[in-house]
Order: structure tokens, then C-alpha cells, then sequence
């Protein structure tokens, strides 16, 4: 029996979900303006005016600790740093400004990490490129290493304090010197922050205020590499703030082998810290992370009119499987290298391969109502309330909570349906249900079934008033979704920004969704939102 299952998974029983599956907080209607197009027709997206496509608020954004790791090891390459980070609080988006406080934890944190980088660093100058004890070299650090530090040019009060620490003797010699000089930077607001106020000598629309060159660059850089605007970039920012330059610029660094800032993206966007849940070897879990983020990849870079992104990513059966991983994904592969291979029938998607399945359920075996929160918030970008902790459900056979025959078998969806079959569990489980159980043709661990307890299993439900059969065909739907569009869109804006959305952001988000549904390509729907006034103002009243 699998009735442990259930017990404190049911969501949202006492508290209540609102708006229609796929809605999100802050985004403008998807209908077009006649209105609906009939029953079971997707919504259409349309465009607003570029005018309208301004941003909402700029929140003070600190490093995360991937955006830390990067930058120091881009700042003292060659040097083999120490394994450092800044303490965190979890999230779906690490770049989140509402769990970027500042508490004891993170000071002590950015103590520490400048401490050791800068012994690291000064028992390795190679980064520095000259002999500190000459006078030409701390002229260079002060012209050329601490404003990339910092991230902007130095004030000539700045540049003279950090020159007298650097030829201070009472510290111990220049190396002592130039070791306490980094530490301080290392642990300052203008490098642990994204400072951005903006250049007033740049024409903006009343109310808002242009961001400078470097600022611009800043942004693109830590949002598509994931880390500081290196030496070329930052040599052509100033022409960053015209829109055809920068359109070029940031094509440019998406055609880099390496994009850590959309990996990262992929990653969080999937949840894919989920399969440490799963009682997997680490080689495996590490096998079926690489699958996902092979497969989103491939996807976007690769993807176009032809073949759009959500169709690559939600109708494929191609994955990304080694030998390691061949039995769970039930194919024929050899060897430690991930290569693509088709995926039987009964697979379709992303969404149905093992690696997500697993990820979706936590751990959980093979658990619908999990499933179906990650889709409803991940795919759909339909926030579900988290169930109250004192409140578990369960529904065990004969008792009131369900009103099954204790002596009966029923599948894992029959007693989930009658532990939720109530008014106070329906605003939420109404949604969350039909999705989670698309994905019961799945089993314990995510392989193919027919059966659940020697009974048949029934995937079937509907998606937008459309039917499905199972999570392929539901997968199929995803495809050609303009809400999933939408929520594609929606989940770049709040990694981008560092902020969910609110009602005057929904034209940025809703102009992002008709360019990925129109290109069929995520790096053009970027482009278009990285040279939109969202991405290049911010609100003129921060400054008042």
C-alpha cells in the first residue's frame, strides 16, 4: 500500500488558490482583446507599445555566491582560489533580492571569503602582472585591477587612499600592504553589490533614468555569462546605451561556448537540486543534472522558427544518456560520455524523462501532487500556496477523510481524488490533480506502467479545455501553449531582474513571450528584452 505517500502532501486544503492555471502574479491578460477564442482554445499574446515596456522597481542586487566564485576567479585567474561562498537563503532564483539580506551569516561569510582569496592572491601575484614592490605597479592597481574590482572607475579620493595603503611599511612590507588593500575591497558594498544609479546626461522618458555604459555592461554580463564584464567589454560600454550596439554586443556573448548565467538559468528554472532527494548515487545524480542541462542546451542554442524552443523542449523524445544512465531511461547506451539517443514511445519531452520525473517528485517516489506543483509553478507560472505544516492528511482506507472501503484496492489516484474531494481542498486541487496525474503512467522509479495495484492506470485530463491521455500528449500541448510562452518568459524576467513581477511589468514579460513565440528562439527573445527599456531604465523617484 502507498498511502504513506499522501501524508502532508496534499496542498492548500486550508488555504485557497486563486486565478486560472497558468496565470501569474503581475502579468497582463493573455486574451486577445475580443476575448476568449472559444472553448478549448489557448489564449493569443500581443504586443504592447515599446513605450510601455518599462521596468517597475531596480532593487539593490548583491552577488550570489555562483556570481562571487565567478568573479573572483575571474579577477585572479591563474590563481588556484580557495573554495569560497557567500551564505545564502534558498530559492527558486538565487538572484533574488528578497533573500539577500544582510545578516551576521553573510557578513561573517564575506570576511572570511576576502580573507582567504587574499592570501591565496598574494602568495600568487601572477594575476597581477608586475612586481608590487615597484612604484609602476601600484599605479597599475590602482588605474587598472581595483576599478575592475569594484566594477567602475575610482574617485581620486579612492585612488589616493588605496595608493598610500599599498606604500605603507608599518604593515609588514608591500606584499602585507597589498593583502590588507584586497581585503578591504573584497568586503566593500561596491564589489559584494550591483550598485546602479544611472547616467542623468542620458535622454530617458520622464520618470525613469538611464543606466551608464558600464552598468549596461554589468547587467549583460553577470545575466548571460554569469560573471563581470571582462577588459573588451568593458572597453566598448559606453556605447552600450545606443540600441543597435548593444543588440550586437549581446549577440556576441550568446554565441560564446561558454554562458554560465543561462546554465545557471536552466538549472534553477528545473529545479534540479531536487535529485539530491533522490536515494541515487552521486555519480548518478550527477549523470541525470548533466542529461537535463544537455538537453536545455541543445535546446536553446539550437533552437528556431523551424524548431521552437518549446517544442524541443516539451515534444522531443531525444535525451542525453550514458551508460550509466541507459537501464533508468530504458535504452541501449554505452560509456561514460552523454550522447542523444531516442526515447521509446511511452516518452515525450523533457518533462517524462526519468531525470525530471525524478526531480519533480523530490524523492517522493512517484508522487502526482508534487509533480503537479512543479508544473503548475515552473511550467505555468501558477504560485500554490505550501500546505500548513500542522495539518497532515491521511488517507487511510475506511476513514472519514476519504470514505473508501478499507477493504479495497484502489490506484494512487483514486485515493488521492477522494482525500481531496472537498470543497476547502478544491481551489488548489482542482489544478494541481489533472497535472500531477498525467504523469501516473510512470512508476516508483519513473519507469513505464500500465497497472497501479493490478489496476489500470488513468493518466487522461485537460489542459486549457484541450483533452490529454497521458503526460505526452500533455507534454504536446506544453509545446504550442501560449501561457507556457508566457511563463518561459516570466521565469527569465524574475532571474534577470532579481524580482518577481508586479502589473506594470507585464508588458515587458508579455513582449518577451510574442518574440519567443514568434522566433521560436529563446536568444531572440533575450535580445529583444535586453535592448527594451525594462532592461536599459530604472525608476528616476529611487533618486529623489
Amino acid at each position: 500500500m502507498r498511502t504513506t505517500l499522501l501524508r502532508g502532501c496534499l496542498f492548500g486544503c486550508l488555504f485557497g488558490c486563486t486565478g486560472a492555471i497558468g496565470s501569474a502574479p503581475g502579468e497582463p491578460s493573455l486574451e486577445p482583446p475580443g476575448g476568449p477564442q472559444g472553448p478549448g482554445a489557448p489564449p493569443t499574446l500581443a504586443r504592447c507599445d515599446d513605450a510601455e515596456v518599462v521596468p517597475s522597481a531596480t532593487p539593490l542586487r548583491r552577488l550570489t555566491s555562483r556570481e562571487y566564485r565567478e568573479t573572483l576567479a575571474t579577477l585572479f585567474a591563474p590563481v588556484a582560489l580557495p573554495s569560497v561562498r557567500l551564505a545564502e537563503v534558498p530559492s527558486e532564483f538565487d538572484t533574488d533580492v528578497s533573500v539577500q539580506g544582510v545578516d551576521n551569516a553573510v557578513v561573517e561569510s564575506a570576511r572570511v571569503g576576502a580573507e582567504e582569496v587574499a592570501t591565496a592572491a598574494v602568495a600568487d601575484p601572477r594575476w597581477l602582472g608586475c612586481d608590487v614592490e615597484r612604484e609602476d605597479c601600484v599605479s597599475a592597481f590602482v588605474d587598472e585591477f581595483a576599478p575592475r574590482l569594484l566594477r567602475r572607475q575610482l574617485s581620486e579620493a579612492e585612488s589616493d587612499r588605496i595608493a598610500l595603503a599599498l606604500r605603507r611599511n608599518d604593515l609588514g612590507g608591500p606584499q602585507a600592504s597589498l593583502q590588507v588593500v584586497l581585503e578591504g575591497l573584497l568586503q566593500s558594498e561596491s564589489f559584494l553589490y550591483r550598485p546602479e544609479v544611472g547616467d542623468p546626461s542620458l535622454a530617458a522618458p520622464e520618470g525613469f533614468r538611464a543606466l551608464s555604459g558600464p552598468e549596461v555592461a554589468t547587467r549583460l554580463s553577470y545575466l548571460l555569462v554569469g560573471g563581470p564584464p571582462d577588459a573588451a567589454l568593458l572597453a566598448r560600454a559606453d556605447t552600450l546605451t545606443d540600441t543597435d550596439p548593444l543588440r550586437e554586443t549581446a549577440n556576441e556573448l550568446l554565441a560564446r561556448d561558454e554562458l554560465a548565467g543561462v546554465e545557471a538559468f536552466h538549472r534553477m528554472w528545473m529545479n534540479l537540486e531536487r535529485l539530491d532527494l533522490v536515494d541515487l548515487s552521486a555519480s548518478t545524480r550527477g549523470s541525470l543534472k548533466m542529461s537535463v542541462e544537455r538537453t536545455l542546451e541543445d535546446a536553446f542554442r539550437s533552437a528556431n522558427v523551424d524548431e521552437p524552443f518549446a517544442e524541443r523542449v516539451f515534444a522531443d523524445s531525444t535525451a542525453y544518456v550514458n551508460g550509466e544512465l541507459a537501464s533508468l531511461y530504458g535504452v541501449d547506451a554505452t560509456g561514460d560520455e552523454l550522447a542523444p539517443v531516442s526515447l521509446p514511445d511511452a516518452r515525450g519531452g523533457l518533462l517524462t524523462q526519468p531525470a525530471m520525473l525524478l526531480a519533480m517528485s523530490g524523492g517522493l517516489s512517484n508522487h502526482p501532487v508534487h509533480r503537479g506543483v512543479f508544473v503548475l509553478e515552473r511550467i505555468l507560472c501558477r504560485e500554490v500556496p505550501d500546505p500548513p505544516e500542522s495539518e497532515e492528511i491521511d488517507p487511510a482506507l475506511g476513514s472519514e477523510s476519504t470514505g473508501l472501503d478499507p477493504e479495497g484496492i484502489y490506484t494512487l489516484r483514486e485515493r488521492i481524488e477522494a482525500a481531496t474531494d472537498r470543497e476547502e481542498c478544491a481551489s488548489c486541487h482542482d489544478d494541481i490533480n489533472p497535472i500531477g496525474f498525467a504523469f501516473e503512467i510512470y512508476d516508483n522509479e519513473s519507469g513505464v506502467q500500465d497497472v497501479d495495484e493490478g489496476l489500470p492506470v488513468d493518466a487522461s485530463g485537460a489542459f486549457d479545455g484541450l483533452p490529454f491521455r497521458d503526460a505526452v500528449e500533455l507534454s504536446e500541448q506544453f509545446a504550442d501553449s501560449s501561457r507556457v510562452a508566457s511563463c518561459v518568459a516570466t521565469q527569465w524576467f524574475r532571474f534577470s531582474q532579481g524580482r518577481h513581477e508586479t502589473s506594470e511589468d507585464g508588458c515587458a514579460i508579455r513582449n518577451a513571450a510574442v518574440n519567443l513565440q514568434e522566433s521560436g528562439d529563446p536568444k531572440e527573445m533575450l535580445l529583444a528584452f535586453i535592448t527594451s527599456p525594462a532592461f536599459r531604465l530604472i525608476p528616476a523617484e529611487d533618486f529623489e
